[in-house]
């Protein structure tokens, strides 16, 4: 109304980060490697948990959930996998 101020709130319905994130394969499959001691030497660690903090930090997420969500981490992670399928192979990248 032009003739008297009125207070109002705007409540944000989405800020881009919903936390009710599910993990599927990708997430699934990230946490199978990370347990692997093959992969840990592949990627440079002395445990599962070091594991998963480089692969997150590779994949840019914060959580592996996020594999199944973020399209760009999701092919980071392919590449990932790929390159570390071939290190088994013997298959220089």
């Amino acid at each position: 109304m032009p003739d008297r101020d009125l207070w109002v709130a705007v409540a944000l319905l989405e800020d881009g980060k919903n936390e009710n994130f599910k993990g599927g394969k990708n997430a699934q499959k990230a946490g199978i490697l990370c347990g692997e001691g093959a992969f840990q030497r592949f990627i440079g660690a002395n445990n599962p948990e070091q594991a998963a903090i480089r692969l997150r930090q590779r994949c840019g997420v914060e959580s592996r959930i996020h594999l199944d969500h973020d399209e760009d981490a999701a092919r980071e992670f392919r590449n990932l996998v790929t390159e570390y399928e071939n290190w088994t192979r013997g298959i220089a990248a």
